[in-house]
């Protein structure tokens, strides 16, 4: 009696074992229909019959499971993709291009993110059997891949970087259990590392930064962006400590340069922040790509002009004036000089008209001032020193009358403006100014 029983037993259990196996291979026999009759029916009896295999436990852990999974849900994928795609061009009239890129926008990565897990799986498992071999085989594996990189490229453009992490991360664990290393892999690395940085994910994105900095992708930018991503942090002494090492293994790099220069600013370190910009003005001056970098020179001469302005013009912690130093005209012509270069390649700046009309205006009015307080037997003296004052104001009077075109609601211009008209005996133009406010 005992033995019939477990006769019984085992029989059940044989049964149900050939009954989930049986299930595989149905959705196998099931995807072949569908590849020949395109009836959608074969394709939804495919996913449920993988779907029961996928959680019984005699089929759940098998690479053929995972190989036929990892197929139906592609197939799954790139029909809903295709039906998409199909009612952008034929609904919207977009050319198939745009319609392409449309629908990977629109098209939800859980199809997708299954089929990639699956094909990882029979890798991770054994990734030289047959069912390995069968996973890499191009309407396999490589076709997962290439749907992962646009819809991680798409989710990137418009910055669901969450969802981009993601995806780049399965990529880069296909890589890995491929040893692909090639400019798609550093790519998608580069993608996953701003991604990561995105959403505030510090230490990941440091590891995949670092990575690229030891593989030396794109030069200097990932010392950059490890740098920006410690100073949004307030974390100075790391920031500059990647902008170092970055100088150490691109000591010619530009950007570096400019980074550095942007430290010693912020710790007032004017004399090494004046040899950077100088150094960085120089290199693009002799560049041959210095017209397509007009925006980045005027840049840089409006930072050294500006440099020059404050040495000349030193305030303490408080903001009020200190002592002008000895060098003061020699320090006010290098900051006028930098200024008319960068406004020569960028004439409509409105923040550069500015500090050039107030570099002129000044140096104008303290010498008035002390013009008016000149005893009244001064005469000659006072009319000295108004004419140098004058000479000063009518200099400015054009920067501030251009800026005032461009942003007539800024009131710091406009008093100046008001200022020099008033001084200058101009009194219906400063009083056509204060009719307008």
């Amino acid at each position: 009696m005992k033995k019939s029983i477990f006769l019984s037993v085992s029989i059940a259990f044989c049964m149900n074992a050939v009954a989930q196996n049986n299930k595989v291979t149905s959705a196998k026999m099931h995807m072949d229909e569908f590849a020949s009759h395109q009836d959608s029916t074969e394709l939804l009896a495919a996913k449920q019959s993988i779907d029961e295999a996928s959680l019984n436990d005699k089929t759940k852990d098998e690479p053929k499971m995972y190989l036929y999974r990892g197929e139906v849900y592609l197939t799954l994928f790139n029909v809903r993709l295709s039906k998409i795609v199909t009612n952008l061009v034929t609904g919207s009239k977009l050319p198939i291009n745009k319609a392409t890129g449309q629908g990977y926008e629109k098209i939800d990565t859980n199809y997708l993110c299954v089929s990639a897990n699956s094909f990882i799986k029979v890798l991770q498992i054994n990734a030289k059997d047959f069912y390995g071999q069968e996973a890499k085989e191009p309407q396999n594996l490589p076709t997962c891949t290439v749907n992962l990189e646009n819809k991680a490229f798409r989710e990137y453009n418009n910055q669901h970087y969450a969802v981009s992490l993601a995806l780049s991360q399965k990529l880069l664990t296909i890589f890995s259990l491929q040893n692909i290393t090639d400019s798609t892999y550093m790519e998608v690395l580069d993608g996953a590392a701003v991604s990561a940085d995105k959403i505030g994910n510090t230490a990941l994105a440091l590891t995949y930064y670092q990575k690229l900095m030891d593989l030396k992708y794109d030069g200097s930018r990932p010392y950059i962006a490890v740098s920006a991503m410690y100073m949004k942090q307030k974390d100075s002494a790391k920031a500059w400590d990647y902008i170092e090492k970055g100088r150490a293994a691109y000591p010619n790099d530009l950007q570096l340069t400019i980074s550095e220069t942007n430290f010693y600013l912020t710790k007032r370190q004017y004399d090494k922040a004046t040899d950077n910009l100088t150094l960085s003005i120089n290199k693009l001056e002799q560049s041959p790509d210095k017209d397509k970098n007009q925006a980045l020179l005027a840049s840089l001469y409006t930072n050294l002009g500006g440099i020059y302005d404050h040495k000349a013009n030193p305030k303490d912690d408080k903001g009020a004036d200190m002592p002008k130093p000895a060098d003061y005209s020699d320090l006010m012509a290098k900051a006028e000089n930098n200024y008319k270069k960068a406004l020569d390649i960028n004439p409509n700046d409105f923040d550069l008209l500015y500090n050039m009309g107030a570099l002129y205006f000044n140096q104008g009015v303290p010498i008035l001032k002390a013009a008016n307080d000149l005893p009244l037997n001064a005469t000659e003296k006072y009319k000295k020193m108004t004419a140098q004052a004058m000479d000063f104001f009518n200099k400015a009077q054009p920067y501030f009358e251009h800026a005032y075109q461009i942003k007539p609601s800024d009131t710091d211009n406009t008093n100046a403006l008001v200022q020099v008209y008033t001084s200058t005996n101009q009194n219906d133009k400063a009083e056509a100014i204060r009719n307008k406010k």
